[in-house]
C-alpha cells in the first residue's frame, strides 16, 4: 500500500483506471 494516499484517492485512481504502477510513475517522475 503506498503511504499517503487516502481512500478517496484510491477510489478516484481504480474509476480513472490507472494501475498502482503507473500512479507511482505519475508520483514519482524520473
Amino acid at each position: 500500500m503506498m503511504s499517503g494516499l487516502s481512500p478517496e484517492g484510491f477510489v478516484l485512481i481504480n474509476k480513472s483506471g490507472l494501475s498502482p504502477k503507473a500512479l507511482c510513475k505519475l508520483l514519482n517522475p524520473g
